[in-house]
Formats: C-alpha cells, structure tokens, sequence
C-alpha cells in the first residue's frame, strides 16, 4: 500500500507507477520469476516487532544490482534513490518525507547499504 501524501493522492501515484519505463521494465523482468517460494518464506515468518521491509523487496533490489551491473550496494543505493518509484515498486516500506517531489521516498526508506548487502546475502542463502 502507498501511504497517503499530502502532494499526490493514491490515483495519481499509481498512474506515476503504470507509466513510468523503468518501473515497466522490472515489472515485466519480476514477472518471469516466480516469487511463489518467496512469499510462503515471508508468511511463515513472526510478525512480532517492528514490520521491517519484505525480503522480496531485498531480493529484487539484488537482482536489480546484478542486472545493472553495479559491483557495490552503494551503487545500488544511490540508483534506488533516484528511481523513487522503482523503491515503491520493489516492495520497501515507504517513509513519508514531504520535502521530497513523491513527498513518499527518503533516504530512510531505501536500506542502508550494510543493511541491504547482508539481508540480499541472508535471502539467497535461505532460497
């Protein structure tokens, strides 16, 4: 879910989403995948403490990595950074940041890059 923003309303963010090519792009390579084994992962897992991002969104944040060719997660960072919509679409759980053109995506919202190697590493060890 797309939480609410005082600059865009859910419409018009999903309109941003639909028609943006990167966005596209990943949507149609994610789609040749099947997440099916991520997802029962994800649903066996505690919900106790604080929600922390999908490993999905890791995995497809290290596929991304991959495919880009970035040798390091800081390259990834800064290309999540600035593809914010591409961060909504892979699945990280936004933080509203009004100074920002979405008024959704911040730096909190893309994880630190120590934090997104280790769980990209953790996720494909336990696939």
């Amino acid at each position: 879910m797309i939480p609410a923003s005082a600059l865009f309303d859910q419409s018009t963010l999903t309109a941003l989403l639909s028609h943006d090519p990167l966005v596209a792009d990943y949507r149609a390579f994610f789609s040749l995948l099947d997440w099916s084994v991520v997802e029962r992962w994800e649903a066996q897992r505690s919900g106790l403490g604080r929600p922390a991002h999908p490993e999905s969104a890791y995995l497809k944040a290290f596929l991304i990595r991959i495919r880009e060719g970035m040798l390091y997660t800081t390259q990834l960072r800064r290309f999540l950074l600035r593809h914010p919509l591409l961060v909504m679409e892979l699945g990280f759980r936004l933080v509203l940041d009004p100074s920002q053109p979405t008024a959704l995506v911040s730096s909190k919202a893309c994880p630190a890059s120590s934090g997104c190697a280790r769980n990209c590493a953790i996720s494909i060890t336990l696939c």
